[in-house]
């Protein structure tokens, strides 16, 4: 589990390094997400849970 949770908190990583620069880009219409901002928070969130 301990691994899990440290490969979770590592992913973080790469992913503000792909969406940098990207964040307000626009996505078809998914879950009322707009932009690879609203994805990318609505994922934080439900990792959180």
């Amino acid at each position: 589990m301990a691994k899990l949770i440290d490969q979770l908190e590592e992913q973080v990583v790469f992913i503000e390094q792909a969406c940098k620069g990207h964040l307000d880009e626009p996505l078809k219409t998914f879950l009322g997400m707009k932009t690879i901002g609203d994805f990318v928070i609505f994922n934080q969130d439900a990792i959180l849970l």
